[in-house]
């Protein structure tokens, strides 16, 4: 909706601006479930994801090539140069929706960014302004609005790390 320029961003509501988001939400969760089934539902660990992203596709597909040139290969499953086939396929045919997914992700993100950027530019003029405001008589009723305001904006700082480096002794 407000990404589209039917509306400009002064002209959106916060609802339409939430349902818009809901919306948009269920349609990738459809997106999502409607992928290839899979028989093994559990997480991959990280090494196993290294493994399946980092073995080139060419490799994947010799494997296949053999067990079709040796059917009677030991150790072989019936099954396993569909299983490999159907790997590399998946890849190809997915591989642009990835890419398109991630491209997805990073325009949303600039979206999001460069409306919030307008809403943080126009918050620290509003406390320019306040603070000289709430420097004045009448504004004393501002003042604790104000220093919230600047405590809000400050980020927590971040701990040293302590400890000694057990390189030291060895010198």
């Amino acid at each position: 909706m407000i990404f589209k320029n039917e509306k400009t961003l002064s002209e959106v509501t916060v609802e339409e601006l939430r349902a818009d988001a809901e919306r948009k939400t269920a349609l990738l969760r459809e997106l999502a479930a409607s992928f290839l089934p899979d028989d093994d539902r559990s997480p991959l660990t990280p090494a196993e994801m290294r493994l399946a992203s980092g073995t080139p596709l060419v490799f994947v597909e010799k494997g296949a090539v053999i067990v079709d040139a040796a059917p009677g290969l030991s150790g072989t499953p019936p099954n396993a140069s569909q299983v490999m086939r159907l790997g590399v396929e998946a890849e190809l045919a997915y591989g642009k929706l990835l890419a398109e997914s991630e491209a997805l992700t990073r325009t949303i993100r600039m979206s999001l960014q460069r409306v919030k950027l307008r809403a943080v530019n126009m918050a620290r003029s509003v406390l320019v302004v306040a603070d000289a405001y709430a420097k004045t008589d009448e504004g004393d009723s501002l003042k604790v609005h104000v220093d919230q305001m600047k405590d809000s904006r400050r980020r927590p700082r971040r701990k040293p790390v302590t400890g000694s480096n057990d390189n030291d002794d060895e010198k």
